[in-house]
């Protein structure tokens, strides 16, 4: 087997943008450990193919909404991963309003479960941590989901301070890249049509863009919007 780069955490990476990053990194040399939660045949067939290009690959399942789970995960990951040096954070909960009017998941899933692993990861590890977010705007009907990861972003900056020198945090926040399960086709391609290129993203742009920050050792505390210019022209609204 080649030598590794040490062991990248993707979270959330059983699916979607966060199996094209771990599936990314490991083609880059690193060894991946593979978060997931009820999505375990995913995960095995994820890892199944990382195997086969010479990387070590392991599953490693954790309930994000559970804080005691959260908080101890990073120590069991480090008992059987060596050398971990990376922590993606790509798992997210989208759910809208009608049907979960709650904020309280979208806070554990989206916040609270980053900020316990990347302060648990600074505190044992040096190495890089990027937290993706999103690059469009809050809709009317995702306001839990969309206030969650704007606290997520201002949270970035947060931690790039907090964990300097030994951690650089970034964040990459993606434009419309993968239609959701959530979403319509019609939905989606009016997304696309409001980015400046008039381009839906294509997901190897998203895991160029983590490679470049995991590689340049003087950027910390940057978002980097991989959205085709949407934001450009969308007010960024607090709500």
């Amino acid at each position: 087997m080649k030598t590794s780069k040490g062991y990248a955490l993707v979270t959330g990476s059983a699916k979607r943008i966060g199996r094209a990053i771990a599936l990314d990194l490991a083609n880059d040399g690193w060894n991946i450990v593979i978060h997931h939660y009820r999505s375990v045949k995913e995960a095995r067939a994820l890892a199944e193919e990382i195997e086969n290009i010479g990387r070590k690959a392991i599953c490693a399942p954790c309930d994000l909404e559970n804080a005691t789970e959260v908080k101890n995960y990073i120590d069991e990951i480090i008992r059987v991963a060596e050398n971990l040096r990376v922590i993606v954070n790509s798992a997210s909960m989208f759910e809208s309003d009608a049907l979960d009017p709650d904020e309280t998941r979208h806070k554990l899933i989206n916040v609270e479960a980053p900020r316990i692993l990347s302060t648990r990861f600074a505190e044992k590890c040096s190495g890089n941590i990027v937290n993706i977010l999103d690059g469009t705007p809050v809709a009317p009907n995702f306001t839990s989901y969309g206030k969650s990861k704007l606290a997520l972003t201002e949270m970035t900056i947060e931690m790039a301070k907090a964990f300097a020198p030994r951690v650089r945090v970034n964040g990459l926040a993606p434009g419309p890249t993968l239609i959701h399960h959530r979403q319509s086709s019609k939905h989606f391609e009016d997304m696309v049509s409001r980015t400046s290129m008039k381009t839906a993203i294509p997901v190897e742009m998203i895991t160029s863009a983590v490679r470049f920050l995991l590689e340049n050792t003087a950027v910390t505390g940057q978002i980097i919007y991989v959205d085709n210019g949407y934001h450009l022209d969308i007010p960024r609204t607090r709500t």
